[in-house]
Protein backbone atom coordinates (compact mmCIF):
# COMPACT_ATOMS: atom_id res chain seq x y z
CA UNK A 1 0.00 0.00 0.00
CA UNK A 2 1.37 3.39 -0.93
CA UNK A 3 1.86 6.14 1.61
CA UNK A 4 0.54 8.93 -0.61
CA UNK A 5 -2.92 8.88 0.96
CA UNK A 6 -4.61 7.52 -2.16
CA UNK A 7 -7.35 5.70 -0.25
CA UNK A 8 -8.17 8.80 1.80
CA UNK A 9 -8.36 10.96 -1.33
CA UNK A 10 -10.56 8.34 -3.00
CA UNK A 11 -12.89 8.33 0.03
CA UNK A 12 -13.07 12.13 0.12
CA UNK A 13 -14.01 12.29 -3.59
CA UNK A 14 -17.03 10.00 -3.21
CA UNK A 15 -20.63 11.30 -3.08
CA UNK A 16 -21.86 12.27 0.36
CA UNK A 17 -24.09 9.20 0.81
CA UNK A 18 -21.25 6.78 -0.01
CA UNK A 19 -18.86 8.61 2.31
CA UNK A 20 -21.38 8.25 5.16
CA UNK A 21 -21.95 4.58 4.37
CA UNK A 22 -18.21 3.89 4.41
CA UNK A 23 -17.85 5.92 7.62
CA UNK A 24 -20.46 3.87 9.43
CA UNK A 25 -18.81 0.51 8.63
CA UNK A 26 -16.08 0.59 11.34
CA UNK A 27 -18.49 2.06 13.89
CA UNK A 28 -21.13 -0.61 13.27
CA UNK A 29 -18.54 -3.39 13.32
CA UNK A 30 -17.11 -2.05 16.60
CA UNK A 31 -20.59 -1.84 18.13
CA UNK A 32 -21.47 -5.39 17.04
CA UNK A 33 -18.20 -6.72 18.47
CA UNK A 34 -18.77 -4.84 21.72
CA UNK A 35 -22.28 -6.22 22.15
CA UNK A 36 -21.62 -9.75 20.95
CA UNK A 37 -18.30 -10.51 22.59
CA UNK A 38 -17.92 -7.79 25.25
CA UNK A 39 -14.60 -6.81 23.70
CA UNK A 40 -13.70 -3.18 23.17
CA UNK A 41 -11.68 -2.39 20.05
CA UNK A 42 -10.44 1.18 20.50
CA UNK A 43 -8.74 1.29 17.10
CA UNK A 44 -12.07 0.61 15.35
CA UNK A 45 -13.77 3.34 17.38
CA UNK A 46 -10.89 5.73 16.66
CA UNK A 47 -10.97 5.09 12.91
CA UNK A 48 -14.75 5.45 12.79
CA UNK A 49 -14.71 8.57 14.96
CA UNK A 50 -12.01 10.23 12.89
CA UNK A 51 -13.85 9.40 9.68
CA UNK A 52 -17.03 10.79 11.22
CA UNK A 53 -15.37 14.11 12.08
CA UNK A 54 -13.78 14.45 8.65
CA UNK A 55 -17.06 13.55 7.00
CA UNK A 56 -18.93 16.19 9.01
CA UNK A 57 -16.39 18.77 7.89
CA UNK A 58 -16.67 17.67 4.24
CA UNK A 59 -20.46 17.53 4.31
CA UNK A 60 -21.02 20.81 6.12
CA UNK A 61 -21.30 22.83 2.90
CA UNK A 62 -23.68 20.32 1.36
CA UNK A 63 -25.80 20.30 4.51
CA UNK A 64 -26.01 24.09 4.50
CA UNK A 65 -26.97 24.09 0.81
CA UNK A 66 -29.88 21.73 1.46
CA UNK A 67 -31.15 23.23 4.73
CA UNK A 68 -30.56 26.94 4.16
CA UNK A 69 -30.85 26.98 0.37
CA UNK A 70 -27.49 28.69 -0.07
CA UNK A 71 -26.67 29.33 -3.70
CA UNK A 72 -23.24 28.67 -5.14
Amino acid sequence: MSSDGGMVVWWMDQPWWLRWLITLVPLVVAAILLVSSDRFYPWLWAIGGLMLLVNLFLSWGEILDKVMGRSK
